[in-house]
């Protein structure tokens, strides 16, 4: 879930710590998508990542859609 803006700058450690899985895909080449997903309880927006195996862009896109669906978007 997001966090406000300016929150963890005195904190570079925290700030490091909340994006450490948001990259792991990219040095394996591994595909991922990530959509807008709802608002949580601040009123600030939460993220859905999706990660699959090599060549699974399709199912990605899919399974987002789903995804999206359930979110109530047409």
């Amino acid at each position: 879930m997001a966090f406000e803006f300016g929150s963890k700058t005195a904190d570079p450690m925290a700030m490091y710590l909340s994006d450490v899985f948001d990259d792991s895909e990219q040095p394996l080449g591994e595909p991922a998508i990530s959509i807008p997903f709802g608002i949580g309880e601040a009123g600030l927006p939460i993220g859905v990542q999706l990660l699959g195996p090599g060549r699974s862009e399709a199912q990605l896109f899919a399974g987002a859609r789903v995804l999206e669906i359930a979110d109530g978007r047409p």
